[in-house]
Parts: C-alpha cells; sequence; structure tokens
C-alpha cells in the first residue's frame, strides 16, 4: 500500500531532485512501485484528513484504520437536476475497523484490538504534533 502523498518524495528521488527543506510526510516508494524483491512500506501508518482535519490513522499495511473524533456531513437526500443536497451533521467517536475483512467500514472492532487501537493512537498523536499546529 503506498498513498498520493508518496508520489512526490518518489519523483524527487527518480529525477535526483531535492526535497523541500520542511519535513513532509510522504516517502519515496520506488522499491514497492518497480517491484524490487523485499521491498517494505517505509511508513507504519498513513494518516488520513479532510481540509485541516485531522480524521484517521491506517496501519502502513493497509490492514487497520483507527478513526478519530470528528464531525462531518452526512448526506441525507441527494441532489437532483441541480437542487442541492441535504444534510445533516454527524460525529464519529474512536473507532477501529479492520479493513481486510470489513473494507465497509461497517464492524466496530476496537474492544476486540484495543493493542492495535493504542498503536495508531501513538501514531496520531505523533502525527499531530509534527504537521498541525497546537
Amino acid at each position: 500500500m503506498f498513498c498520493s502523498v508518496d508520489l512526490f518524495p518518489t519523483l524527487c528521488n527518480l529525477t535526483a531532485a531535492p526535497l523541500p527543506d520542511y519535513e513532509i510526510d510522504g516517502k519515496d516508494v520506488w522499491p514497492l512501485i518497480s517491484g524490487k524483491k523485499d521491498a517494505k512500506n517505509p511508513h507504519a501508518y498513513y494518516p488520513t484528513s479532510t481540509g485541516g482535519t485531522f480524521e484517521a490513522v491506517i496501519s502502513g499495511d493497509g490492514r487497520w484504520k483507527l478513526h478519530l473524533p470528528y464531525g462531518y456531513r452526512h448526506v441525507i437526500e441527494p441532489g437532483k437536476d441541480g437542487a442541492a443536497s441535504k444534510y445533516e451533521r454527524k460525529r464519529i467517536e474512536r473507532a477501529l475497523f479492520d479493513l481486510k475483512n470489513d473494507p465497509g467500514e461497517r464492524h466496530y472492532v476496537i474492544d476486540e484490538h484495543p493493542e492495535v487501537a493504542e498503536k495508531l493512537q501513538r501514531f496520531a498523536a505523533r502525527h499531530l504534533e509534527r504537521f498541525y499546529e497546537g
């Protein structure tokens, strides 16, 4: 697994272009893309966000997703013929999903895998410190 944040550092590596002077969260994933034998994902986790809202952390292997508490818009009636959709505000609390067995994120598994949730929570805390103002 890799994400779009990895494209920039990967292309910089391939073209010998310098990375910026500030920290970025992407990494060179050319060994994965090129199919290098024994290539390993350089990420322990992937952050997900919408705008300035840090919403979740996905494990580097892509199996686990920990949602952090946040509010979001939920469509209650889709728009039609140019009319706007109708939304309601909802909130998700901390929730863990097993994306391998439940890609639709329908079944909370935080009680069955508290150690996974805590590990991802530590990654989320570090990511917040590094990339979000306080």
